[in-house]
């Protein structure tokens, strides 16, 4: 709490640098999730760094987050770190796939088959397993679950409506940073895990 007391303080350029350390510290956290598969640090990093950090960009320039230290921290931290748990998700499921299904690639490999043709199925469900925690959360918004900003605004004397609103507006920077996040680090492995001589790489 200190801490974060002392980051409102600083000038807005420093928000940049302070999301970039999110960032960075999403990226060793989610990269666990993908041990022994090739490249797993850099293609985390770039996976949350775009996908995170494209939605925080472009919905500051929309002015639904105003460009303030107060502002950006937080709900970049809300974004960031969504992002982290999705891409731990789709990695471990895509290592999953590549464990459980290696025959069945090898084999279509070996038949001549496309790496990108062979592998889409693994790649597909990896994406949509990890993003079910997150299209339950969009289901249940609001009706089964109060989140923690829209409950906060509330308690806090705010117009209900105007908090969903806001809640809704988080909720949909974390779904798109979460979506893009997913599909980037996932194609990205996919393409990894795949040799030159097109050949499946061992991941255990």
């Amino acid at each position: 709490g200190l801490l974060v007391g002392v980051l409102f303080t600083v000038p807005l350029a420093w928000s940049a640098l302070i999301l970039v350390g999110m960032v960075g510290g999403a990226t060793w956290i989610s990269k666990q999730r993908g041990e022994g598969l090739p490249q797993v640090t850099w293609i985390s990093l770039l996976a949350i760094g775009v996908g995170a950090g494209s939605t925080i960009v472009l919905m500051t320039a929309a002015g639904a987050i105003e460009a303030t230290v107060r502002s950006l921290v937080p709900v970049g931290s809300l974004v960031i770190a969504n992002a982290m748990k999705i891409n731990g998700l789709a990695l471990d499921r895509f290592k999953e796939e590549l464990t459980s299904n290696r025959d069945v690639i090898e084999v279509g490999l070996s038949l001549g088959g496309p790496p990108g043709r062979v592998l889409a199925t693994h790649v597909r469900d990896s994406i949509q397993a990890s993003l079910i925690p997150l299209v339950d959360s969009l289901k249940s918004l609001g009706w089964v679950w109060i989140p923690g900003i829209m409950a906060g605004m509330i308690l806090g004397g705010e117009n209900p409506l105007y908090a969903a609103l806001y809640q809704f507006v988080i909720m949909a920077m974390i779904f798109a940073a979460g979506g893009l996040t997913s599909m980037i680090g996932t194609v990205l492995m996919g393409r990894a895990v795949i040799t030159d001589a097109e050949q499946l790489i061992d991941t255990a």
